[in-house]
């Protein structure tokens, strides 16, 4: 778990770009919190990511903020943070209490990852299967058309 100091630097930080051994140098981060901080600035982020990392760092579980991923591209973000930082891997079944679109994709992660990187047209696919039906079934969701939905909170 990151100190509070460690996440106030962090957050200081963002926009500029320095290397894990600047940023290790610079606030004495641990080797983990510095491969996140590495990632976090290299701006290869978005909701869903940015969610896996604030859940890493400890944050709560929060529906409204904990953005899943909704195709290959979040997921990749997903994916490349975990591959910076590959000992939050065996943690990523915690996503799984932010949501249950979360949930299912960590449950099918592995299948995910591997489509990925071979068809990612399979792997928008796949994720369609199994978030549709959670999307189908959430009343503050309203699907305008194929893979296109919009959020009423």
């Amino acid at each position: 778990m990151a100190s509070t100091s460690a996440l106030t630097m962090l957050v200081s930080l963002m926009g500029t770009r320095l290397d894990s051994a600047t940023l290790r140098k610079a606030t004495g981060m641990t080797t983990e919190l510095a491969r996140a901080g590495t990632w976090l600035l290299c701006h290869d982020t978005g909701a869903s990511s940015t969610a896996l990392l604030a859940r890493m760092l400890g944050a709560s579980p929060d529906e409204a903020t904990f953005r899943h991923p909704h195709d290959p591209s979040d997921f990749g973000r997903c994916h490349r943070l975990l591959e910076s930082v590959p000992e939050w891997r065996t943690r990523l079944p915690e996503m799984a209490a932010c949501s249950a679109y979360w949930a299912a994709l960590v449950d099918r992660w592995d299948e995910i990852t591997a489509l990925l990187a071979l068809d990612r047209k399979a792997c928008h696919a796949l994720m369609r299967s199994i978030l549709n039906p959670i999307e189908d079934a959430d009343q503050s969701i309203i699907r305008l058309g194929k893979d296109v939905t919009m959020r009423w909170s």
